[in-house]
């Protein structure tokens, strides 16, 4: 379990709980703008160890989101929104 509460963005309101670890939290949440079900998956890179860790674990999501967000396929969930807070 992660040591702080995952905080959900405001913007959404927390229907479930998927699944918590150290470094990743996933939760099925209502948009509320949009009034739909999402998946929003958090990830905690301060529980990574060292600097270089954390640097290399946040590169390699951009690169993932970069290249999801250019899928176009019915079978394809694409993503909604996304952001780096700390």
């Amino acid at each position: 379990m992660p040591d702080a509460p995952v905080t959900i963005p405001e913007s959404y309101e927390l229907v479930r709980t998927i699944s918590t670890s150290d470094m990743v939290s996933e939760h099925i949440v209502r948009h509320r703008a949009d009034d739909i079900l999402v998946r929003l998956k958090i990830f905690s890179f301060t529980s990574a160890s060292g600097a270089t860790t954390r640097r290399h674990s946040r590169e390699h999501l951009r690169s993932d989101i970069t290249f999801m967000e250019e899928l176009e396929h019915p079978g394809i969930i694409g993503i909604f929104d996304y952001s780096d807070t700390k």
